[in-house]
């Protein structure tokens, strides 16, 4: 009995996570489409040698809380949240390279950042109405609060 309200609470500790990491992508998610709403060229500029957010987008995303990552449909990030920038390099390496594995579906993941010793939970979000380059949006809170890890979100 004691073991099946512990799952049962640790399940609901990490659906909970989800939720409010699933919150924040939503959030971001709004605020590119709204700008493309608004003027439909005005969500990216041209960069160097990729399409990037405009100024105005980034500082609107940047009211949002959390780990934000925005991503073109080649898997590049078009733009990081304060929270994504305070990772060291290398983390912010490991993240990169872990986010080309979290489904698209919407379905939860758990990345371990080493120099933190810290574990996120990440989601990602299709972007079906954004402007043309924007693939998902992928967003994550800390799990590390969590005792122990569901195995489906591994």
């Amino acid at each position: 009995m004691f073991l099946s309200i512990i799952t049962a609470r640790n399940a609901a500790v990490f659906r909970d996570i989800a939720q409010y990491a699933a919150t924040q992508g939503d959030l971001a998610a709004r605020v590119v489409t709204d700008a493309a709403a608004e003027e439909p060229d005005s969500a990216l500029t041209k960069g160097a040698s990729f399409p990037q957010l405009a100024p105005a987008v980034v500082e609107r995303l940047k009211a949002i809380p959390g780990y934000i990552v925005v991503l073109d449909t080649a898997g590049r990030s078009l733009y990081r949240s304060p929270d994504v920038m305070a990772l060291t390099f290398n983390d912010m390496q490991a993240l990169q390279d872990q986010l080309g594995d979290l489904p698209r579906s919407g379905e939860a993941l758990i990345f371990q950042l080493d120099s933190l010793g810290e574990r996120l939970l990440f989601v990602s979000h299709a972007m079906p109405g954004a402007p043309a380059g924007i693939a998902r949006i992928a967003s994550g809170a800390l799990a590390t609060r969590a005792t122990t890890v569901p195995r489906e979100y591994l």
